[in-house]
């Protein structure tokens, strides 16, 4: 059963293919944890919780935070937490809309769009998507595999979700915010409530 990268690799090329698919593979998700837990430190540094601590003091934090997810042994016994993360990412939606429409922005320049400054920017989102290496791994827990890719089936209505979400932010922060527009749009917002809860 050809259920994961490294067995698609060894079918086609050999052991010496997996082997390397795998290291591959395995490099990053190291790196994509990494990248998280610095990127979840910076958010919690902007809120009025952190009593102090900066970005560095927040990773440990957020490391420890996440061991016990981390022992739940399969995708499935996780996906109570997808309806927590939908919410959260709505609310966050939400927020950004508000600050565009209600905070006024008065100093907007949008001259520095150019192909190439578009092009990073559809970087940054295409790097979102970087947990489709799971997917194979996904697939393997499912009783009914084929439902995965089905028109109404997991791969579609995770996207269907999330590409509105990250059309939405991408448009409102630069139409909001213009060339200030930082890399995270949270560090454009207002020093409120709304920004530390988002």
């Amino acid at each position: 059963n050809l259920t994961s990268y490294p067995a698609i690799a060894r079918e086609a090329y050999g052991a010496a293919a997996s082997i390397a698919v795998d290291s591959l593979q395995w490099a990053g998700f190291f790196m994509l944890a990494v990248y998280n837990i610095v990127l979840v430190g910076e958010y919690l540094s902007m809120t009025s919780w952190s009593d102090g601590l900066c970005q560095k003091e927040w990773m440990p934090v957020v490391v420890a935070a996440l061991l016990v997810p981390a022992m739940i042994p399969s995708w499935n016994d996780l996906s109570w937490l997808a309806t927590g993360f939908v919410a959260m990412a709505m609310g966050t939606v939400a927020i950004l809309l508000d600050e565009s429409i209600v905070d006024s922005y008065c100093e907007r320049k949008y001259s520095h769009v150019t192909f190439f400054t578009v092009m990073q920017g559809i970087t940054s989102m295409s790097f979102s998507f970087g947990g489709s290496s799971m997917f194979p791994e996904v697939i393997q827990e499912m009783a009914n595999r084929k439902e995965f890719i089905a028109r109404d089936g997991a791969l579609n209505m995770a996207y269907k979700a999330v590409i509105p979400i990250y059309f939405v932010c991408g448009v409102v922060g630069f139409a909001s915010f213009g060339n200030d527009c930082e890399g995270n749009v949270l560090l454009n917002y207002s020093h409120n409530v709304a920004r530390k809860v988002s």
